[in-house]
């Protein structure tokens, strides 16, 4: 699979349901990183959600 903003925010979303917090938190902090500058607004929406993992 390509390791992009995208997949890697899927997975990180399959990881939390799944119940695997530490696997999405990574998983969410590589989608932040991938995210081109076009991608902005969605990286803003991954962490906040990982802010909300994290508490």
């Amino acid at each position: 699979m390509n390791q992009n903003t995208n997949n890697l925010w899927l997975k990180a979303r399959l990881a939390q349901r799944g119940g695997n917090l530490a696997d999405a938190v990574r998983y969410g902090e590589m989608a932040v990183a991938a995210a081109t500058p076009a991608q902005t607004d969605l990286a803003n929406e991954i962490r906040k959600t990982l802010d909300s993992w994290k508490k």
